[in-house]
């Protein structure tokens, strides 16, 4: 009887350990915080098909991921990045330029539409000095550092559909652009420091130019890394990866194939961090690969983002620090 006790005692705590780790997923979508780190990444959960708009952050040393739910919700979020002092800013096409506290998932309109020609910026990249970049359906703006007022940079111009921004190195932009036909409607479009646009006349080594280019981004070597997603058709596949792409020729080669890249980063050290799908039509499982040091697998795509060097993690800092994002 007492072995019967002890053995249906064991089989109890061994139930209850199974429920409590079946949990364990459930508790942690319902997470709403991060701390954010150095050299992590921030994903935008912009085709998840469970909590799509959502924030998601990685540690790249642990490989645990939290998610950040922003309050209020996000409503056409497309492309996200990281601020110096650890804001996630998230470009959204209805709302404008929003801001995330990732501690606690606040989020706050920085500039309405109203500030970018009635139109929310779709890509946002930050600049040298602290400027964040932004492009949209009405045009080209530059976020001074600590500024609230966006500057027009350039009109819409070549630009229909920008995905994706990059600092060019001289003042100005490079900006991937979806354009408004297919196949043939993707471009890169130059962007001086006083508002010219110029296309970028490309040529191929190897597949097809990026149809649907998503984000840009500019290598150490200055040479353009962008992002070029599937528009449909298994044939068409062959054109998704990441392209190397030269800015002064404008050859372009295929850097890393992928059939459903939605998010890439250069890593410092010369590494990279991909954002991946399995499935574009039918499933949301993705991961993000990078290339030594881990896969992590999330149910999610969108665009990626580096937490840039130097974040001191919200919960590290002072009571004063902390009242001074909100001044």
């Amino acid at each position: 009887m007492r072995r019967s006790c002890r053995a249906l005692a064991a089989r109890a705590l061994f139930l209850v350990a199974v429920a409590v780790l079946a949990l364990v997923p459930a508790l942690a979508s319902r997470g709403s915080a991060a701390t954010l780190k150095s050299g992590d990444v921030v994903a935008l959960a912009l085709e998840s098909t469970t909590m799509p708009g959502i924030l998601l952050h990685v540690d790249v040393a642990s490989g645990v991921i939290d998610s950040i739910v922003p309050r209020p919700a996000l409503a056409t979020p497309y492309d996200v990045v990281v601020r110096g002092d650890g804001m996630i800013l998230v470009a959204d096409a209805a709302l404008g330029l929003v801001v995330v506290e990732p501690a606690s998932g606040a989020a706050s309109v920085l500039a309405g539409p109203g500030a970018f020609g009635g139109f929310g910026p779709s890509t946002l990249a930050m600049a040298p000095g602290g400027d964040v970049l932004l492009a949209g359906a009405g045009g080209v703006y530059r976020l001074p550092a600590g500024g609230t007022v966006p500057q027009p940079v350039s009109g819409t111009g070549r630009l229909v559909n920008p995905r994706g921004i990059a600092d060019d190195g001289a003042g100005g932009a490079w900006v991937s652009d979806q354009g408004n036909t297919f196949p043939t409607g993707g471009a890169i479009v130059h962007v001086g420091a006083g508002g010219a646009q110029a296309t970028l006349a490309t040529g191929c080594a190897t597949n097809q130019f990026p149809v649907l280019p998503l984000q840009v981004r500019r290598g150490p070597d200055g040479f353009l890394y962008v992002v070029s997603g599937p528009y449909g058709g298994p044939t068409n596949y062959l054109n998704a990866g990441v392209f190397r792409v030269d800015p002064v020729s404008g050859v372009a080669t295929m850097w890393w194939p992928e059939h459903f890249v939605r998010g890439f980063e250069l890593a410092p050290g010369g590494g990279r961090w991909m954002l991946v799908g399995q499935d574009i039509s039918r499933s949301p499982y993705g991961g993000i690969l990078g290339g030594p040091g881990g896969q992590f697998y999330l149910g999610t795509r969108g665009p990626i983002a580096l937490v840039p060097a130097g974040v001191t993690p919200t919960r590290t800092r002072t009571w004063g620090a902390l009242k001074s994002l909100y001044r």
